[in-house]
């Protein structure tokens, strides 16, 4: 019985909860101030360069998606333009519904 007694037995109680250090009034620390002063310069540091890449980032995209793209989108629109006009100069070849039923009679 020894055994399951101590199988049952209650865990130790927890320590004392401490009190965590509070500064008093006015109490500056400077080698707190530097660490943050450093930290807050880090930072920004970090988000300059973030930024810079970003936006080569996005210079590099547009200069190898969107340039390539436009400029094939503008050959096609040409394209378009020739076709355009190729058949337009080709229906003005052709003869009117008039003139179609005047050849059909010959």
């Amino acid at each position: 019985m020894g055994a399951a007694a101590a199988q049952h037995a209650m865990p130790p109680p927890q320590p004392p909860v401490q009190q965590q250090w509070a500064p008093p009034a006015g109490y500056f620390d400077p080698y707190f101030a530097s660490m943050q002063q450093s930290m807050s310069s880090q930072i920004a540091g970090l988000d300059s360069q973030m930024q810079n890449q970003m936006n080569l980032g996005f210079q590099n995209m547009q200069r190898q998606f969107l340039q390539p793209m436009m400029a094939q989108m503008q050959g096609v629109q040409e394209s378009l333009h020739s076709d355009i006009a190729a058949l337009e100069s080709r229906f003005e070849d052709m003869p009117s519904p008039e003139q179609f039923e005047q050849l059909e009679q010959r």
